[in-house]
């Protein structure tokens, strides 16, 4: 795995994505996380390879990237959901295949998981975003076949980042053994 962050990803989506990142206090486990510029060119390469592997070359995507406190009132009141989560997104594709949608990411959450997960906060927080970029393209994970689905095209979209051999745990592991894609350990 290169402890380099990925300097580019599928060309053309500069122009349909936004990143939005909330200037914030940072805790003790973000203290080490790139620099604005660079988190918000990271996700953009990750959201970028997601319509990629959705075939998905219409797009207009809006990321807010905030804090617990700000993803918890967004669930609450879009969802009414009382707990922060690490995700929430918001559109479809239409009927020409086209996504406008939005999403919000926690960056607390993808800090606190990526310790669990052994892997660099930045690479959690682009796995949410490449996440809610599958849903709002289409992908469903509602049931098992599902989320393996998800979770085998999540694990692409990192390996094209350049982040293979990753620890995210044993539902990604079941999904890359099931599908033989990539490598990722347990």
């Amino acid at each position: 795995m290169s402890d380099e962050p990925p300097s580019a990803g599928p060309p053309g989506i500069d122009d349909r994505v936004d990143i939005r990142i909330d200037p914030r206090p940072l805790s003790e486990a973000e203290r080490h996380w790139p620099d604005v510029e660079d988190l918000e060119r990271m996700l953009r390469i990750a959201v970028g390879h997601a319509l990629a592997i959705r075939e998905c070359h219409a797009a207009e995507i809006d990321f807010w990237v905030t804090d617990d406190a700000s993803i918890r009132a967004v669930n609450a009141d879009r969802l009414g959901h009382d707990y922060a989560t690490d995700s929430i997104c918001f559109g479809r594709p239409d009927a020409a295949g086209r996504v406008e949608g939005s999403a919000v990411i926690s960056h607390e959450t993808a800090a606190r998981e990526a310790i669990e997960h052994d892997v660099a906060p930045e690479v959690e927080l682009c796995l949410y975003a490449v996440h809610a970029t599958l849903h709002m393209t289409g992908m469903d994970d509602a049931d098992e076949e599902d989320r393996r689905g998800m979770r085998r095209s999540e694990i692409e979209c990192l390996r094209r980042m350049g982040w293979s051999g990753l620890s995210l745990g044993d539902e990604y592991a079941r999904a890359a053994t099931a599908s033989g894609a990539v490598e990722v350990d347990g």
